[in-house]
């Protein structure tokens, strides 16, 4: 192609480009105006609507688009095969992570329980040791450990039930609404 037609061609698309930008301010102005000029040009009722389409489409998800990866399968089958690949491998990459972050989150609280269990037995044998020496103090380091324990649990559970709550916030704050479709 020669530089005189890449301008031309140029020139068309930015003089196209024009009347339909010109179609949609006189929309916003005047919407009844609109029809009587597209009555004129029923090919500009296609640019618009071809316009609209392209704006209001929307992807989400490790892939492009069914429509683009039949682009990318046209213009190299291999290429095609690397997306396809590199999104299983992605997944799967990301599923083993989240396994072992799950494991690893498991380990970390039977050991915590573990731990607060050995040191909540130690409390209360040692409380009834002074109990049982009558130094009172025991008394205080029975229910001390009693209530520390309650308080502990109570605090645990609130922290769960607001991290789900987080979760779900989040989850809803992220999914497409009707409008996006």
């Amino acid at each position: 192609m020669t530089d005189q037609s890449l301008d031309k061609k140029t020139k068309e698309e930015i003089e196209e480009n024009k009347e339909v930008e010109d179609i949609i301010n006189l929309y916003e102005s005047d919407p009844d105006k609109i029809y009587k000029v597209l009555e004129k040009s029923p090919d500009k009722i296609i640019k618009l609507i071809s316009i609209a389409q392209s704006k209001l489409e929307y992807h989400s998800g490790p892939l492009p688009s069914p429509e683009t990866l039949a682009e990318y399968k046209k213009i190299d089958e291999e290429l095609f095969r690397t997306i396809v690949s590199m999104a299983n491998n992605q997944s799967n990459h990301r599923i083993e992570i989240e396994k072992q972050v799950i494991s690893s989150d498991i380990k970390s609280e039977k050991r915590g329980q573990w731990f607060a269990f050995i040191l909540f037995f130690i409390l209360i044998v040692g409380s009834f040791y002074l109990i049982y020496l009558e130094k009172y103090l025991g008394v205080a380091g029975v229910v001390s450990a009693i209530v520390g324990g309650i308080a502990i649990f109570i605090n645990n559970k609130k922290a769960q039930r607001i991290e789900i709550d987080d979760k779900d916030k989040e989850m809803i704050e992220n999914r497409p609404s009707k409008t996006d479709e």
